[in-house]
């Protein structure tokens, strides 16, 4: 009897266990290839800035000139669907990002600034934006290598946001209209044709999800009654 009753339980911890897992999911709100990729703009001394595949972005330094340049992409999400909370600390962005050309021989990495923005409907105005940056000094970027950098940020710590490159605002979690705009940066001196760029890879933005309390008392109520039932019957 008393084994009978301690297996009884444990089957009830294990469903009630699995029950608590599947109550918090988390869902894939944007990826790379959920957006159209498109050339942001460029500045400096930059020549040839492109777009090429899916997240690379890249730009050249002409033997002519001294000074810097930046070059930035952006991947957009017109039809953005699952982000139903409001609260940002639900929200991760994560990616990976990876210098190549000239760039990493710089300073020890070329440096990338990352914005997220969100779009109101018919893109009558920007409803809000953030940067995810300001590691580097002299720079509001972070330095990545060749070898690849790995980041991830969680919307609703403070210390992640910072002055915006775009219009500033507070971001709208729920926007239908997304935007990732990635910016390399790289500075040299000398005559010397120099390329650089970045390829960002595995980005991701997820939101927790938690099934509605309906669902949650339907599953409650049913574990609950196979566990009567188990009792009823092993006893």
């Amino acid at each position: 009897m008393k084994n009978k009753i301690t297996k009884n339980v444990l089957l009830a911890a294990m469903l009630f266990g699995g029950l608590a897992i599947t109550a918090q999911a988390d869902t894939t709100i944007f990826t790379q290839a959920d957006g159209v990729a498109s050339l942001a703009y460029s500045g400096g001394d930059v020549t040839s800035p492109s777009v090429i595949g899916n997240m690379t972005i890249q730009a050249d330094h002409s033997a002519n000139t001294v000074g810097y340049g930046y070059v930035a992409g952006q991947w957009q999400d017109t039809a953005v669907i699952g982000n139903t909370s409001a609260n940002l600390s639900d929200y991760t962005l994560s990616f990976t990002a990876t210098a190549f050309g000239d760039a990493p021989n710089w300073n020890g990495g070329g440096g990338i600034t990352v914005e997220l923005q969100a779009f109101s409907p018919g893109f009558a105005s920007m409803i809000g934006d953030i940067k995810t940056g300001g590691q580097a000094p002299g720079y509001q970027d972070w330095y990545v290598s060749g070898s690849g950098s790995s980041f991830s940020f969680n919307l609703g710590d403070s210390s992640v946001w910072g002055l915006p490159m775009g219009s500033g605002g507070t971001f709208n979690s729920t926007a239908p209209i997304m935007q990732i705009l990635v910016q390399a940066d790289a500075g040299w001196f000398g005559n010397a044709t120099m390329n650089y760029g970045v390829q960002i890879s595995n980005v991701k933005l997820t939101m927790v999800s938690v099934p509605e309390p309906a669902s949650l008392a339907l599953c409650a109520l049913g574990g609950l009654g196979a566990f009567s039932f188990l009792i009823r019957r092993k006893i």
